[in-house]
């Protein structure tokens, strides 16, 4: 099935998991308060999941966010390409443990009685593409899962990706860190 998303070709496989190539697109503003236009009629959350420990973590959270107001719920994995590869690529080993990763998260979910729906993104910047859809599912909660890491000054440190995330999305947006113990 081909369909487009503002100016690239979408290629989605016949699978459980959907592997969208994503370029940011420009959002609506309302014309009299310049702010983004949600439909109010479809909320859900959107997850970001890595294949690591804390996917179990921002599984569960989603679930428990979601469950109250039958919201659906989207778990996206990202694989960035590089510019010298296009973005329709095959990348059989990064596609394989995308699937793994959408796979288990799915499995979580079951545990909690939920259903999500999984999608890879093949895109340049991950952040960007987690925004745009964000935006284009007109979701209420975004939910992320960022390492344990702390700095000598006792400070935990956001990479630019979780950086780009918190300023731009148009929801709001949980961080989940991790535990020492994982680190």
């Amino acid at each position: 099935m081909l369909t487009t998303r503002g100016q690239e070709n979408i290629t989605t496989p016949r699978t459980a998991t959907s592997i969208t190539t994503t370029q940011p697109q420009s959002q609506t503003t309302n014309s009299t308060t310049g702010s983004p236009e949600h439909p109010q009629s479809m909320k859900s959350v959107v997850v970001v999941v890595h294949g690591d420990k804390m996917d179990a973590e921002v599984i569960k959270i989603a679930c428990m966010f979601a469950r109250p107001k039958q919201s659906q719920i989207l778990a996206l994995y990202g694989i960035e390409v590089s510019r010298k590869n296009a973005l329709e690529d095959a990348m059989p080993s990064e596609e394989a443990k995308a699937s793994r990763a959408l796979q288990t998260a799915s499995s979580i979910a079951e545990r909690y009685d939920y259903t999500i729906e999984t999608e890879i993104v093949k895109t340049r910047k991950f952040a960007l593409s987690v925004v745009d859809e964000v935006s284009h599912h007109a979701s209420s909660l975004l939910v992320v899962g960022v390492p344990y890491q702390q700095q000598c000054d006792g400070c935990s440190p956001i990479d630019e990706e979780t950086d780009y995330i918190l300023e731009h999305a148009t929801c709001r947006v949980l961080l989940v860190r991790g535990c020492k113990e994982n680190a």
